[in-house]
């Protein structure tokens, strides 16, 4: 028993030794009180040199702020070397990086950029194997201009995000999961507004029971290419929680907000022309939300008859014919209101008209026109006055009439226009030119 005994605090010696050698190679800066050198955040070059076997140089990286550090190495004549980034007393490496090959002639780059908290860190640089030699290296900083809580890292501690607030948040190496915690007071639809600057990143949602209600993923966004995901929901009272957090490796930047929907409770429409113009006029409508402050303001337009009138998506209209068309315009943020609006759109002017009289019957003229598609029906208007006093009116349905009992070896004069009806009411286009021939 007494050997047994001696043989196991002889193995566990060996293997506390062996611990210890492998301790000391891990975090020699924080057991052995190394010096170290403070790098600036100036992105400007600093030589160093690994002037003995075995050696290691410690540089000491304080950020003001949480963002990003990039630490740029440049090796020379060192040939073969290693650099890391670790937290301050190297208890957890972010980031180890080989650079080989490198010499006075050819100089090979290496860079790396980590989302980081605000605090101390520490790089290391040193040669691979019996490699020593003279290396460069710089640091640079950015800051992520964040201001969500630092401890809203679990549904306990999560941060209470008021309606219409907007935060900024970062994911960082050590940062890799933010909650926060919607409250409602009553039954209400609300839009979750979530951008991603982070290139994949995930979207949940979780009731107060720590029931998914929702998860999406956003994929490809970044700094200068951010991605906004919309998520609508009507939600009863109560507490609901967001979490944030990156898929794989990724970290970075987001904002979230949350607002009320107010939902559209009428429509109303107004015109630049009045409700009856000639066909081919340009006519822009308008549409007013009520309430003002509604939250969706898109709507959709249509028109019954294209044929007779187009309407765009921004309301422009273009009159194509004559005929009564209706526009109706409907809000898009489902509360399914809708307006309409009617438009009147009057033929164009008739040419003039060609009349002529017969060799067989007296007192009678012949009137022809043109057609338009679209009319209704035409007026004939003639008199024996140049000034239409005391004219007489006819409407017809045809291209041609016949004007009976007039007076013989007196001068007619005569006109048309076309016309569009609705229910009893007729709205005329313009008069032709005035066309004149003497009756036999």
């Amino acid at each position: 028993m007494k050997k047994c005994k001696k043989l196991l605090s002889f193995i566990l010696a060996i293997v506390m030794a062996f611990g210890g050698i492998a301790m000391s190679a891990t975090t020699v800066k924080a057991d052995s009180g190394v010096d170290t050198i403070r790098l600036p955040l100036d992105d400007i070059f600093a030589s160093g040199t690994i002037a003995t076997e075995g050696a290691a140089n410690f540089y000491e990286v304080k950020l003001p702020s949480d963002g990003w550090l990039t630490v740029t190495y440049q090796g020379w004549d060192i040939e073969d070397a290693y650099y890391s980034i670790s937290n301050e007393d190297m208890t957890r490496e972010y980031h180890k990086n080989e650079v080989f090959n490198s010499s006075n002639i050819s100089p090979k780059t290496s860079a790396r950029t980590l989302a980081l908290e605000a605090g101390n860190y520490t790089v290391k640089v040193w040669g691979y194997g019996k490699h020593i030699g003279n290396y460069k290296i710089k640091a640079s900083f950015i800051s992520a201009q964040n201001n969500e809580s630092s401890n809203n890292n679990e549904f306990s501690t999560a941060q209470k995000l008021n309606k219409n607030q907007k935060v900024t948040g970062f994911l960082s190496e050590d940062d890799t999961v933010d909650f926060y915690r919607i409250d409602l007071e009553k039954k209400q639809t609300i839009q979750i507004i979530y951008t991603a600057r982070i290139e994949d990143s995930n979207f949940q949602i979780w009731d107060k029971d720590n029931i998914e209600l929702h998860k999406t993923n956003i994929f490809n966004a970044s700094e200068t290419q951010p991605k906004t995901y919309l998520y609508e929901v009507t939600l009863a009272p109560g507490t609901y929680y967001v979490q944030i957090y990156p898929y794989g490796y990724d970290r970075g930047r987001y904002t979230l907000q949350w607002k009320e929907k107010i939902m559209t409770k009428s429509l109303s429409i107004s015109s630049n022309k009045p409700n009856s113009v000639v066909s081919g006029t340009k006519v822009k409508l308008s549409v007013k939300f009520n309430p003002a402050n509604t939250t969706v303001k898109t709507c959709e337009w249509r028109s019954s008859n294209s044929s007779i009138a187009e309407i765009n998506s921004k309301g422009n209209v273009m009159t194509r014919r004559p005929g009564i068309v209706k526009f109706t315009v409907t809000a898009m943020d489902g509360s399914n209101k809708f307006k309409a609006y009617t438009l009147i759109v009057k033929p164009k002017k008739v040419p003039r008209p060609k009349l002529s009289i017969s060799s067989y019957y007296s007192k009678r003229l012949y009137v022809n026109f043109n057609t338009q598609y679209g009319s209704d029906g035409y007026q004939i208007q003639y008199a024996t006055d140049k000034n239409f006093r005391g004219a007489k009116t006819k409407n017809v349905a045809s291209s041609s009439v016949t004007l009976n009992n007039l007076k013989r070896n007196k001068k007619y004069y005569v006109r048309v226009r076309a016309y569009v009806k609705k229910g009893k009411t007729i709205y005329p286009g313009l008069w032709s030119s005035v066309a004149s021939k003497t009756v036999k």
